[in-house]
């Protein structure tokens, strides 16, 4: 199998130069600038007895316990998905193709006659043609997913989008162990893709801390990291709640942003959920 994009002047267009294998990291240009990650095993989910940062009164989303899980090889994309990108789903009738929405989120952009991203064009946001090296934001799940269809891609399961963050060794942040504010986008308004390189995370990923929230494939299931931690590795798939990861603040009393830049920080919201600052970036499975 070939990965594909579609281009609404030249129809598709094959990309049959997907490396099938590689080293750690290897980061292709086409159709966008990816990082390949090999399948293996990683420590996934909070340790408390390591974690400086981790604070049990904030762990609403079962951070806990972390545990070893294991991956198949897969491609994620080293930076989010822009304004500009998504502009050219728009352009090719993204919001009109049945094909590449899943069933509900079709009848819910009918019925609710969705036919941008939230706060498109609004001169109060960084959403919008004006913006167009900006991550795209203001998106629910349907619209993401959405978009990875109509690229050829989806978007990573959860453990995928963690494991590229913390590699092999288990690491708290991108960048290491100790936070550090000033090597990621820690303000509210998103800036450029990939305009801190210096958090980039050893398979070469971008602001997977800061910049903006992101969806991922997965939906919600209480005590899935017990349910990991026996073996079993499905991700879960149902219920209206699907996982966001990459949070760059969260003020609630002491539950503060060190805690919530961390990789293991997970939250899950609604799948119409469509906030200013939740975009996504795009995931594909090696040729076969």
């Amino acid at each position: 199998r070939q990965m594909c994009i579609r281009d609404s002047s030249k129809g598709s267009i094959i990309y049959p130069n997907f490396p099938l294998e590689s080293g750690i990291a290897d980061v292709v240009q086409s159709p966008m600038p990816l990082a390949y990650v090999t399948a293996g095993d990683f420590i996934m989910g909070s340790d408390p007895a390591t974690d400086p940062y981790y604070l049990g009164a904030c762990d609403l989303n079962e951070e806990t316990p972390p545990h070893k899980n294991r991956t198949g090889d897969y491609y994620i994309g080293r930076l989010e998905i822009t304004n500009g990108q998504f502009a050219q789903f728009m352009a090719d009738d993204g919001y009109s193709t049945q094909s590449y929405w899943a069933s509900g989120g079709w009848t819910w952009k009918n019925n609710n006659e969705i036919t941008a991203p939230r706060y498109w064009n609004d001169p109060s946001y960084m959403i919008g043609d004006d913006y167009p090296e900006h991550p795209v934001g203001g998106v629910s799940w349907y619209e993401a997913a959405a978009y990875c269809r109509y690229i050829g891609g989806r978007l990573p399961h959860e453990s995928e989008w963690e494991k590229s963050g913390r590699g092999a060794d288990g690491r708290i942040y991108t960048y290491g162990d100790i936070y550090d504010s000033s090597v990621f986008n820690s303000g509210y308004w998103p800036e450029p893709v990939g305009s801190y390189p210096q958090s980039d995370s050893i398979y070469g990923v971008s602001d997977l801390c800061g910049n903006i929230f992101e969806w991922t494939a997965d939906g919600w299931e209480w005590g899935l990291y017990t349910r990991y931690a026996s073996g079993s590795f499905d991700p879960p798939t149902g219920t209206n709640y699907a996982l966001q990861r990459g949070y760059k603040y969260l003020i609630v009393g002491d539950c503060d942003q060190d805690y919530a830049t961390r990789l293991s920080y997970r939250d899950t919201w609604p799948r119409t959920y469509r906030w200013s600052i939740v975009g996504f970036r795009v995931a594909f499975d090696p040729p076969i």
